[in-house]
C-alpha cells in the first residue's frame, strides 16, 4: 500500500533571492549567543523569524518577535532544537524535532530525552528565562500548554506572562487534503518555518566550520569553512607545520649539497 506524501505549499512560491535572504536569516538564528542584548540584535535584523505562529487576538495580527525578555526564552528553545538538528544530533533526528521546527509537532516522541532534567514533566527549574519559576507557574503551563514539550510550554506561558503577549494563542500549519492528488498539502506559517524547510530540502548545506565551529550554510558541496578567514588560518596552519616538519630536512639537504659543490669545486 502506497503511503500518503506531504507536500508543503512553500518552495514553488520563493525566489532564488528570497531563499538567500532566508539562509541568512536562519544562520543568524542559530548563531545567536544567549544573552539578550544579542537576541534584540536578532529581532531588529529578522523581526519576521519568530519561530512559531503567534497569533494576537485583540490586535488581529500575527506576531513578530517580541524584543522582550519573555519573547526570548521562546527563541532559545528553538534556537537550542535548531543546532541539534543543524549538528545532526542522532537522538534529536530519532526523536522528530525537525517537525516541532516546521510546526507539525508540539513535542518530540518521547523515547529519550534530549536534555534530561528540562525536558522531564516532573522538573521544575528555578528559574524561566528572567522569571523565577515555581509550582504554580509550572502547572499553569500544563494546564494551558499541555501537549506541549515542557521547555516549550515553560517560554509559551512566559510569553503570556508579559503585557505585549498576554493574548496570544499559537497556530500551527494547516494541513490541506487534495483528493485528485492523493497529497496532503501542507502550508508553513512564518519565515523560520519556510527557512527550515528549504534548508530540510538541502540539507547537505547545513554545516559545522571545521575552524570556529560556527554553523553556516555551504554555498558548494566541497565548502568547509564559514569564512575566507576562518579557510586562511587553516592554510597558513597547514603550511607553517608542513615548514616545521619537511622545511628543516630540505634546509639541510641544500646546505649539504652547497657544501658537496664547493669541495668538488676545490
Amino acid at each position: 500500500m502506497e503511503k500518503t506524501t506531504i507536500r508543503f505549499l512553500v518552495s514553488n512560491r520563493i525566489a532564488p533571492g528570497d531563499v538567500e535572504r532566508l539562509f541568512a536569516g536562519l544562520d543568524l538564528f542559530a548563531n545567536t549567543g544567549d544573552s539578550f542584548q544579542e537576541y534584540c540584535e536578532f529581532v531588529t535584523k529578522c523581526p519576521t523569524f519568530c519561530p512559531v505562529v503567534l497569533f494576537d487576538e485583540t490586535a488581529g495580527k500575527q506576531l513578530d518577535l517580541l524584543p522582550n525578555e519573555n519573547a526570548h526564552e521562546l527563541f532559545k528553545v528553538f534556537r537550542d532544537y535548531l543546532r541539534f538538528v543543524w549538528q545532526r544530533d542522532l537522538i534529536a533526528l530519532r526523536e522528530q524535532v525537525l517537525k516541532i521546527l516546521l510546526g507539525l509537532e508540539t513535542k518530540p516522541l518521547g523515547q529519550e530525552f534530549l536534555d534530561r532534567e528540562a525536558e522531564h514533566d516532573d522538573y521544575i527549574p528555578e528559574r524561566v528565562g528572567a522569571v523565577s519559576w515555581n509550582e504554580t507557574l509550572e502547572e499553569r503551563s500544563k494546564s494551558k500548554f499541555r501537549d506541549f514539550a515542557p521547555r516549550f510550554r515553560r517560554a509559551l506561558m512566559l510569553m503570556r506572562l508579559h503585557p505585549e503577549s498576554r493574548f496570544f494563542r499559537p497556530f500551527f500549519p494547516r494541513v490541506l487534503t487534495d483528493w485528485e492528488s492523493g497529497e496532503l498539502l501542507c502550508e508553513l506559517g512564518t519565515d523560520f518555518q519556510r527557512a527550515v524547510y528549504e534548508l530540510f530540502r538541502q540539507s547537505w548545506r547545513a554545516r559545522i566550520c571545521r575552524e570556529c565551529q560556527k554553523l553556516f550554510i555551504a554555498a558548494k558541496h566541497p565548502q568547509m569553512f564559514c569564512s575566507i578567514q576562518c579557510s586562511t588560518a587553516v592554510k597558513l596552519r597547514r603550511n607553517r607545520a608542513f615548514w616545521k616538519n619537511e622545511g628543516a630536512l630540505q634546509r639541510r639537504k641544500r646546505n649539504q649539497e652547497r657544501r658537496d659543490s664547493r669541495t668538488k669545486r676545490k
